[in-house]
């Protein structure tokens, strides 16, 4: 099973939140590691090493407040959380991320920079991981 929401609020010409949410489930007796989802990274909650997440379950949710600058420059904090849970390593866990993105829009493509601190809830031992993500999109 799988479902998801993307939801703009735009407050102004130059103010919006973004939300995001996605729900996926795979429901079996018996699960295989190359089963599982693999999540993690720029695509769903940044912070954490792409496809580095293995579960078989988990709720996304992804938060940024966009400031426009001007028409081609804006920045914005992010928010992420997610809930994961791994039948085969009897694991559940809640991570977060924060950080702070600037997007660069021309003519013809557009450019994300953000920087990411992401972590596990509740987990005094772990140290925090921080991501430096680009994302260029062209032919738009």
């Amino acid at each position: 099973m799988e479902a998801s929401i993307l939801k703009n609020f735009f407050l102004n010409d130059k103010n919006h939140i973004q939300a995001r949410f996605k729900i996926n489930h795979l429901k079996s007796n018996n699960y295989l590691e190359n089963e599982l989802f693999r999540t993690g990274g720029v695509n769903s909650i940044r912070g954490f090493e792409e496809n580095s997440i293995l579960t078989n379950s988990f709720l996304l949710v992804n938060l940024e407040y966009t400031y426009g600058l001007n028409d081609e420059l804006s920045v914005y904090p992010l928010f992420d959380l997610m809930h994961t849970a791994n039948k085969i390593q009897r694991t559940i866990e809640n991570l977060y991320a924060f950080g702070l993105g600037l997007k660069i829009k021309k003519n013809n493509y557009n450019l994300d920079l953000n920087y990411t601190v992401g972590g596990v809830y509740n987990n005094k031992n772990e140290n925090l991981k921080s991501k430096i993500s680009v994302i260029l999109k062209t032919g738009i």
